[in-house]
């Protein structure tokens, strides 16, 4: 029953490389600190790491991988006083022509929780297509689907999600 009031810290330092418009990577290295008000639970301390990679073979096409890790809270559902996750991600993007770019990502996702035996794994998979209206509109469409397992208890949700959106630029 005990409030589990916290504050997250990450330092971060890392190195940025973009070689002409074709290939461009991001790597960094750090601490996270999730440091409690009250002293209910003691403070987590993490590594943190993250990289990227963008390759532009030409102006229709964008692939990009990324992995990351992350200290934070863990959750309304999870046990345990932070939750340290490590995440891999995929993203394609195509421009059909000026009006019509279609997207897709996939993902991978493993948490582990300080203080608590639980561990959540979550797999992802996307599309999407954007629709240039006008010179400032553009209409979006996207759909996911993830999969959430957290063990001990092998308990799964699945998730389905469809957005449709509208961005104005000035």
């Amino acid at each position: 029953g005990a409030r589990l009031d916290a504050t997250d810290y990450a330092l971060r330092g890392g190195l940025s490389s973009k070689w002409s418009e074709v290939l461009e990577a991001e790597a960094s290295v750090g601490l996270g600190l999730r440091q409690f008000t009250h002293g209910v639970a003691p403070d987590v301390v993490s590594h943190l790491y993250d990289a990227s990679i963008t390759f532009r073979p030409d102006e229709t096409l964008t692939i990009r991988g990324g992995l990351a890790t992350t200290v934070g809270e863990p959750g309304p559902h999870a046990t345990g006083a932070a939750r340290i996750e490590y995440a891999a991600t995929g993203d394609i993007a195509y421009r059909v022509n000026p009006w019509v770019t279609l997207r897709a990502n996939a993902g991978y996702r493993h948490a582990t929780f300080s203080d608590s035996p639980d561990v959540e794994t979550r797999y992802s998979v996307g599309a999407g297509a954007d629709y240039l209206l006008n010179e400032i509109m553009t209409v979006s469409g996207d759909y996911s689907y993830a999969a959430t397992t957290t063990a001990p208890a092998n308990a799964t949700d699945e998730e389905h999600r469809v957005t449709l959106g509208v961005t104005l630029k000035r």
